[in-house]
């Protein structure tokens, strides 16, 4: 961190033209509240294989896990996220293996612990054919992680519709707009098709403090009420 950071943090007017892109963002929260980032591999622009500029790729990815460190997770309660990994019109030939290995490489490395499932949707007949020969060869626990799906809409067993994109088996209209984050209100329950709350509170992650944010390590000395207690502003 301190080296890939040693220029200060990623600002959001430092990213903004790269996230008009869609190729990385925030999309909704799944039945356990946890964020869900969206990575379209096919939206990458040709040009920056070309260019060798994959790094403006890992840029917008490591801009949303810092803004999901920051504003989206609740210490305790909310603390790791899901990536859906949309395939949609690529062939064997034509997945970035090297941009979604750096995916992989990113959550699992520099930010540990931070994924609760990979979501691998929208696959061609051969992808899923693939796909088919890796599951057989991974261990139970790489199963619960990483998750092919034959259809997009096996995703509403863990969402609500309205808090997912109508190609990933929801309900909202693919977005065309991505940055600030497209969040719909809950409810959040798998299945759910009513749609969002109406008159739900609007920024709420508004109400953390920073230090409600990082949360604290457990402290025996303390009760758990007193662990457990968020930090509000």
């Amino acid at each position: 961190r301190a080296s890939y950071f040693r220029q200060g943090p990623i600002s959001d007017t430092s990213v903004m033209e790269d996230m008009r892109h869609g190729i990385v963002y925030f999309c909704g929260r799944d039945s356990a509240l946890r964020p869900a980032i969206v990575v379209r591999a096919r939206r990458i622009p040709a040009q920056w294989y070309k260019d060798r500029c994959i790094s403006r790729f890992i840029r917008l990815l490591v801009f949303c896990m810092e803004y999901f460190q920051r504003y989206m997770v609740v210490p305790g309660r909310v603390e790791n996220l899901s990536v859906v990994a949309d395939l949609s019109g690529l062939g064997v030939s034509q997945v970035p293996v090297s941009a979604l290995a750096e995916v992989h490489s990113v959550m699992t490395h520099h930010y540990l612990g931070r994924v609760h499932k990979f979501y691998i949707c929208n696959m061609s007949w051969m992808l899923g054919s693939i796909a088919g020969m890796v599951k057989a060869v991974l261990t139970e626990r790489q199963r619960q992680k990483l998750n092919f799906l034959s259809s997009a809409a096996e995703l509403r067993k863990d969402f609500a519709l309205h808090q997912l994109e109508e190609d990933v088996g929801g309900a909202r209209p693919v977005f065309q707009e991505f940055f600030p984050f497209p969040l719909a209100a809950g409810p959040f329950g798998a299945g759910l098709a009513d749609g969002p709350d109406e008159s739900a509170v609007p920024h709420a992650h508004e109400a953390l403090s920073t230090r409600g944010f990082l949360g604290s390590s457990w402290n025996p000395r303390r009760s758990a009420e007193e662990n457990t207690r968020l930090d509000f502003r």
